[in-house]
């Protein structure tokens, strides 16, 4: 099964694409995309948009895992991850792939064993 992995974000969003058989696991590709500091932020949003689109067609997931939203303490922040987790989730949509969301304690709990890992950990 092959997982496309997306953490995002309307400065850098993260992704990374891996296979496995259940045992085994093999890193496709991982990377991120960061926008133009001088784009206007629909212009960011196309960037990601753009970048994701092509990443999907070449990977080609069976799925694609997003983190869910949390709770920001700063809104403006929070509605800029919600524009960048929507073009993320169109991209996804638009290549015909499921989408499964993931709160971040679940992810980090999936891949280091501890809902409240650091970062670096992760």
């Amino acid at each position: 099964m092959r997982i496309f992995g997306i953490d995002p974000g309307s400065e850098r969003t993260g992704y990374g694409c891996v296979e496995t058989d259940g045992s085994r696991h093999r890193i496709v590709v991982c990377g991120a995309i960061s926008t133009p500091a001088s784009a206007s932020f629909p212009d960011k949003l196309l960037h990601i948009h753009s970048q994701l689109t092509a990443l999907l067609h070449d990977c080609r997931p069976e799925c694609v895992a997003i983190e869910n939203l949390f709770h920001a303490v700063n809104v403006r922040s929070a509605l800029k991850l919600g524009h960048a987790r929507g073009v993320a989730m169109l991209a996804a949509v638009e290549a015909g792939v499921p989408v499964m969301e993931y709160t971040p304690a679940e992810i980090k709990r999936a891949v280091v064993g501890y809902g409240r890992a650091e970062k670096h950990q992760v």
